[in-house]
């Protein structure tokens, strides 16, 4: 495949992958503002721990929050997606619910438990079975629009679960965002989307540059501990969106046990690309 050869990425992409990829800030935005409306009850605030239960793609955002606020979370965050229910829960848990279509079956397997330990439950859909339980039982939570991800694609509504997860966990006092934060956070990603469209050539595309780098490859994605959750979140991008496996390691962890299983099978040298994430931090 040509990849400057604009009209192969219609061609190839009749659900519109790219499209939802461009409208991250879009999603930012449009989720934050809908986030101003969340209402949660003073007592959801007096919580001891969290954990987020979400498959896949409704789960990236909390991967990623749990990382990169990891050194000013003022409760401890645990994502623990499928049917299992901590046996740790109890009503001093703040549980948030997970599911971009509503209609997850994990998820939705665990709800009654939590009702039974009096867990102070939070939601996150679109629609679906979920928000019908919200509004039965006055679950308080966020039912979010997702007109910028026309893939229909929860993995790739990843700026929805990102700030859908941040403006909730702002409302129970957990993390703090300002404006001018989300404002930068947006401006940064419009600039390198403009360095990374199809459009821009593969001389000056690093995006580009590193596909044709790892074509054939299993991609080792590594990048040091706040960037675990985005490692997370490109590893799940690699394997469902591209259907080409790959994987990742964390700086310091992996300096102790990855680079002894480097040795063998022998083809290890001919099949991983590992793909280092810098950081000025």
């Amino acid at each position: 495949m040509n990849i400057d050869q604009i009209s192969n990425f219609k061609k190839y992409d009749p659900y519109h992958v790219g499209e939802s990829i461009s409208f991250l800030p879009e999603q930012i935005l449009e989720v934050t503002q809908e986030s101003k409306k969340i209402k949660i009850p003073k007592n959801y605030k007096n919580v001891t721990n969290v954990v987020i239960n979400g498959m896949g793609g409704s789960n990236l955002g909390a991967w990623i929050l749990r990382d990169v606020f990891k050194d000013v979370l003022k409760k401890p965050l645990t994502v623990a997606p499928g049917y299992l229910v901590p046996n740790w829960v109890d009503k001093n848990t703040l549980y948030i619910i997970s599911s971009y279509s509503g209609t997850t079956e994990e998820p939705l397997s665990v709800y009654n438990e939590l009702k039974k330990r009096k867990a102070k439950v939070l939601i996150i859909t679109t629609g679906g079975k979920l928000k019908k339980i919200m509004e039965r039982d006055n679950i308080p939570g966020l039912v979010f629009n997702s007109n910028f991800n026309p893939s229909g694609q929860p993995r790739l509504g990843v700026g929805y679960s990102i700030f859908g997860m941040m403006g909730l966990l702002s409302r129970a006092g957990l993390i703090k965002i300002t404006k001018s934060e989300t404002e930068e956070i947006t401006r940064m990603i419009y600039e390198n989307n403009k360095k990374l469209v199809p459009e821009v050539d593969s001389k000056r595309n690093l995006a580009k540059k590193i596909s044709l780098q790892l074509k054939n490859k299993i991609p080792i994605l590594v990048g040091s501990e706040f960037l675990g959750g985005n490692l997370h979140a490109l590893r799940n991008q690699f394997c469902e969106t591209s259907k080409n496996f790959a994987g990742y390691l964390e700086v310091p962890d992996l300096n102790h046990f990855a680079m002894e299983g480097l040795s063998y099978p022998m083809s290890n040298k001919k099949n991983l690309a590992f793909l280092f994430f810098d950081s000025d931090l």
